[in-house]
């Protein structure tokens, strides 16, 4: 879980007061024994909903301090004068198969076929999704479900009963955050599940299997700890990111002080995915910093030999790492200045607020939340809140997604000037806000995108779409996967989240194994209409849907100025 701290300011001091005067990086091996196995077991999880509901009662109340983040400097350089040209329209998907540049190849509702009970289903629910033929599995706060079928059914899963059996040996069971990824190199899927904190410290317990153990649901289980690999005592992980190359599993997490819920360190974690492919022991190399600048790093999605990440140092420049399979630790760092962003806060996100004049951007920050290499470049992308106009200033009515774009061969050198982006085609709209973006490549080069977004007119909505460079410019259009009817809202009654107006924290885009050009990704939405004024005020009902995509035919791609024309279908 991701940052309330503007809505928690005795937090947001704390993190002021006690962040770490000198910050210093750490490398070290950590050896895991042998996994041990287990056997996930479809089942209905909506059996004795009451206590139920009142466990997931006090993971809500645990999300909200979950939810930290360390403030970022704010910039002083100038805003850039030009605007983005990548307006975007969020345009509804035609009938006839790839008549436009995307195509929803289907688009299952995962709570409904899986019978799941909305009310426990959060707003925040960071939905991810990997596949392997025709498995899915797809993950939530606070559930999981698998289909044997690609998607025609579902079942249900219980990561409460995962971390009970076999009991996670540090804190208080399972928690919340999970991230799904398939690596079809090694045939290996992999589920992170983050667990709760106690005085302890808290388990994060890695699930993989391979081969035909994959569809037979036979598992193998790591578990680690802040304490487990790094000494870290007192501490807790949170917010994780995971991605495969060639070679290795990684894993990013941010550590806080159990007492205080202080910033301590950001780790990255490397796991050898021919040893988990195995079932062997694991050597794992851990890094981690203490600084501001490696705050919650994200990784480039389909990077090969050499991972990438990346944070931000303040609202100007981020920080490029990097880590190379043959290298024993990371072995490069770069800094990037980028166009001049806004954060998101109640400020800067006014005005996004939906029909019913609620908010659902109250959770949003400008965290790195989406990464991508793709042939001779690595991309990443984030959240800005609006920027107001001026007679100098480049304005952005709603909060909308910065893109940065760099030149991979640069980013490799061993130096340390700072660099510039190739390209920052913002994604931005006039008529709606845009937030917590998600992004991977295909073979093509071409980026899958997948984003929230809403407005005035807009409930949340989610939306896919692809980036792609067209002769000089990068340009990208959105095509609408799931149409919102309500925002979350603020008093609980038969509901459990009632946080006000929070939605995200992320999604995930992947590359589909199955689908030449293709990706997927597990998005969600309040399905429940918004009836006015007399409407009980509990939680919104939440759908989670699980949808591949595509772009058309490499050879057969749209031009830029149909890509980006008004399309006949009704547009958002």
């Amino acid at each position: 879980m991701a940052n309330l701290a503007r809505h928690l300011p005795i937090i947001s001091i704390a993190f002021i007061l006690s962040f770490p005067v000198a910050a210093a990086d750490n490398f070290t091996n950590v050896d895991l024994a042998g996994p041990s196995e287990i056997n996930v077991q479809l089942g209905n999880t909506n059996q004795d909903l009451e206590q139920r509901r009142r466990y997931y009662q006090t993971k809500i109340d645990r999300i909200r301090t979950h939810h930290l983040a360390v403030p970022l400097q704010e910039s002083q350089v100038p805003f850039s004068t030009t605007k983005s040209p990548n307006k975007q329209k969020v345009v509804a998907p035609k009938e006839i198969a790839l008549s436009e540049s995307v195509l929803i190849e289907k688009k299952p509702s995962v709570t409904e076929l899986a019978k799941m009970q909305y009310r426990y289903v959060s707003p925040v629910a960071e939905p991810s999704s990997a596949v392997r033929g025709k498995n899915v599995l797809v993950t939530f706060n606070w559930g999981a479900a698998w289909s044997d079928d690609g998607g025609l059914t579902f079942s249900q899963l219980d990561p409460i009963a995962l971390f009970d059996n076999p009991k996670a040996e540090v804190g208080a069971g399972f928690c919340c955050d999970q991230v799904a990824i398939y690596s079809p190199k090694h045939d290996l899927m992999i589920w992170l599940l983050q667990g709760s904190h106690n005085d302890k410290g808290n388990t994060i317990r890695l699930l993989f299997a391979k081969g035909d153990d994959i569809s037979a649901r036979k598992w193998r289980v790591h578990d680690f700890s802040p304490g487990s690999i790094g000494k870290w005592e007192g501490e807790w992980f949170d917010y994780p990111d995971i991605a495969v190359n060639d070679n290795h599993l990684f894993i990013s997490l941010n550590s806080f002080t159990i007492e205080g819920s202080d910033f301590r360190r950001s780790a990255v974690l490397r796991f050898p995915l021919a040893q988990l492919a195995s079932y062997a022991p694991v050597k794992v190399g851990a890094f981690s910093s203490d600084a501001q600048e490696d705050f919650s790093p994200r990784f480039s999605q389909g990077s090969q030999g050499r991972m990438y990440w990346a944070a931000h140092r303040n609202t100007a420049t981020i920080v490029v790492r990097s880590w190379d399979d043959a290298a024993a630790q990371p072995d490069r760092r770069r800094l990037v200045d980028v166009e001049r962003w806004t954060r998101p806060d109640d400020e800067t996100v006014k005005g996004s607020e939906g029909p019913n004049k609620r908010p659902w951007l109250g959770r949003v920050d400008g965290r790195i939340t989406a990464g991508w290499a793709a042939h001779d470049t690595i991309g990443f992308a984030w959240t800005s809140g609006k920027i107001a106009p001026s007679d100098s200033t480049a304005s952005y009515k709603f909060p909308h997604i910065r893109v940065a774009i760099l030149d991979r061969a640069k980013l490799n050198e061993d130096g340390s000037s700072t660099l510039k982006p190739i390209a920052q085609p913002h994604l931005w709209s006039g008529n709606f806000a845009m937030a917590y973006p998600a992004a991977a490549p295909n073979t093509a080069g071409d980026i899958g995108l997948a984003l929230f977004f809403g407005g005035p007119k807009h409930y949340p909505s989610s939306a896919v779409g692809v980036l792609r460079k067209e002769n000089a410019d990068w340009r990208s259009m959105l095509t609408l996967l799931s149409t919102g009817s309500n925002t979350p809202r603020c008093l609980r009654t038969e509901g459990v989240d009632d946080t006000c107006g929070v939605w995200g924290d992320y999604l995930g885009v992947r590359p589909d194994p199955n689908v030449k050009n293709g990706w997927y990704v597990a998005a969600h939405i309040a399905t429940d209409k918004y009836t006015g004024k007399g409407q009980k005020a509990e939680s919104p009902k939440v759908e989670i849907v699980f949808a591949p995509f595509r772009a058309r035919d490499a050879d057969n791609l749209p031009s830029a100025a149909i890509v980006n024309a008004a399309s006949p279908g009704k547009s958002q």
